[in-house]
């Protein structure tokens, strides 16, 4: 992955005031569906048609567990869950659907091989060339 040196002028807290500067990822490159179905073709004996309805059906399997309130394990990708975080009220009577929720939010929980694929990204900084005086 490939990023660039950014910088801002911090607002708050005991750098308030103060320059800094970070790594801010450039844009990242993209396996596209097409692509996936292409190396999955590649890897099995699968149909380019056969490894799209798998896809398409995975994706219907997960969205109706996951709007059921299920968790999804999908093997060494991980799991998909959906949690809701709770909203704090003053009175338990106002404890009540939907006021009691925020927004639900569907969490990612990658499993070890994931998380070592993801170990191994090779990262870089490109820094900006300067000018020399003369």
């Amino acid at each position: 992955m490939k990023f660039s040196i950014r910088t801002r002028m911090i607002t708050m807290g005991h750098r308030k005031g103060k320059r800094v500067y970070y790594a801010y990822p450039k844009a990242q490159s993209k396996l596209t569906l097409e692509m996936v179905v292409e190396r999955i073709q590649r890897a099995t004996s699968l149909t380019e048609g056969d490894v799209h309805n798998a896809l398409i059906s995975l994706g219907n399997v997960v969205y109706e567990a996951l709007s059921e309130g299920q968790s999804v394990d999908l093997g060494r990708l991980g799991s998909f869950r959906v949690m809701v975080p709770p909203n704090m009220m003053d009175k338990e009577e106002d404890v009540v659907v939907p006021n009691a929720f925020k927004k639900p939010k569907i969490i990612y929980t990658p499993k070890k091989a994931m998380k070592i694929a993801a170990s191994k990204v090779s990262l870089t900084i490109e820094k900006k060339q300067r000018k020399k005086q003369g």
